[in-house]
């Protein structure tokens, strides 16, 4: 799998960008360009990969499914693996594939100091949410002691003073990766090691605060996020505001729910409703006229999206993929490199695939961090690492298509 769309880049930064955004230029290095890294890369690797097979005579004992996305960046689009997966659903039945490989986690030669391959095996839930703060309007010459946009200020303050605690599970395959970075990697932190000992085996909640407290980054990875991203009210500088809204995104820890997570955000929204004197609608579809003039509505945008399924990590597809990392991607100078469970922060088109086979892995096939600045100015991505992806898809596709084990 991977997907050929790409997010925009706006005229307005062209002059900002180190060469064009859609010139594909070739440096020597890098392939620049907007999709370069987000995921033209993946697909021209599978095409070559592919190509380099059938010239070289391969012949397929199993059917190879090329699947590619066209909406994959667009939050509630579903025109493309939202109709390829239902398709295929149909052709070959629940189950009805030995594995799914999607873009995802790539290698790392210094994970906590050993070389490791990080595949994603699971994928956070994912909500979209819209706030609505309806209250009178008037003349701002005689404003209430909070106008709509300062109740939403209050909203806004709420959901980010009062986040998710962070949380490490066995349902977090970030969890996972730490205990096998514990076993086999050569710098993991002897303070983790020592909570791994200590906590557990269903929580590990001082760990999780440790490693959250380390980086943003780490805070993604383990627990619930809240973003608010959007945010509109007031139509004139001398009008009190009658509507403001905003939309706030979550991704969903491994342990949580799209239920939990509502019940989490209707909480904090009910205080600030009850405090000014408002009336609160949480999920409940309500139209503007049965809220009346004063009140704070939450309601779903798109469709939300729980907590992916975990991927075996035992078994002979397991055994296969990993294998076939272990033999195409060796690490520095030869070494053996680890192969563990991972996830990454965002969603994939995957998720459309869950029905399909238990076996999804989010993996690249190459070294991360080789590209850069996906989504924005100067996008671009390693060429050493886009032949590293085409000989891991070149070589995967063969040994999945000679595997004759459980499915």
């Amino acid at each position: 799998m991977s997907h050929y769309d790409v997010t925009p880049a706006p005229a307005s930064t062209y002059d900002r960008w180190t060469h064009p955004p859609f010139s594909g230029f070739n440096d020597g290095e890098y392939i620049w360009g907007r999709g370069a890294g987000d995921d033209k890369t993946l697909v021209v690797a599978q095409w070559e990969a592919i190509t380099h097979l059938l010239e070289a005579g391969f012949k397929p004992r199993r059917t190879l499914i090329l699947s590619h996305g066209f909406d994959e960046e667009e939050v509630f689009a579903r025109r493309g693996q939202g109709q390829i997966a239902p398709f295929l659903e149909k052709r070959y039945g629940n189950d009805g594939l030995l594995m799914v490989i999607d873009e995802g986690g790539g290698t790392q030669d210094d994970f906590f100091g050993s070389a490791f391959a990080l595949p994603g095996m699971g994928e956070k839930g994912y909500l979209d949410i819209e706030i609505s703060v309806g209250t009178a309007g008037g003349h701002s010459s005689v404003p209430p002691k909070h106008t709509g946009i300062g109740i939403m200020s209050q909203i806004v303050s709420g959901l980010e003073d009062n986040p998710f605690e962070p949380n490490l599970t066995p349902a977090s395959p970030i969890l996972t990766a730490m205990q096998c970075a514990a076993e086999h990697a050569s710098a993991f932190p002897k303070s983790y090691a020592k909570l791994l000992r200590r906590e557990g085996p269903n929580a590990y909640p001082r760990l999780a605060k440790v490693y959250a407290e380390s980086s943003t980054f780490h805070r993604a990875e383990a627990g619930t996020t809240t973003a608010v991203d959007v945010i509109a009210g007031g139509v004139k500088v001398n009008a009190l505001p009658e509507l403001v809204a905003a939309r706030v995104n979550f991704r969903i820890d491994f342990a949580e729910s799209v239920a939990s997570t509502q019940a989490h955000i209707a909480r904090i929204l009910g205080k600030v409703a009850k405090k000014n004197g408002l009336k609160l609608s949480a999920f409940e579809g309500k139209t503007e006229g049965e809220l009346g003039g004063r009140y704070v509505q939450v309601e779903r945008l798109g469709l939300p999206i729980e907590p992916a399924p975990r991927t075996p990590a035992v078994g002979g597809v397991w055994e296969l993929f990993a294998g076939t990392v272990k033999a195409a991607l060796p690490g520095p100078n030869g070494e053996e490199r680890i192969v563990s469970p991972y996830s990454s922060t965002g969603n994939t088109d995957c998720k459309m695939y869950y029905n399909l086979t238990k076996n999804v892995y989010r993996f690249l096939g190459g070294r991360g961090g080789s590209s850069f600045n996906a989504h924005t100015v100067d996008e671009r991505a390693s060429i050493s690492t886009h032949l590293e992806i085409v000989k891991w898809v070149h070589a995967i596709i063969q040994n999945a298509d000679a595997y004759d084990g459980e499915q």
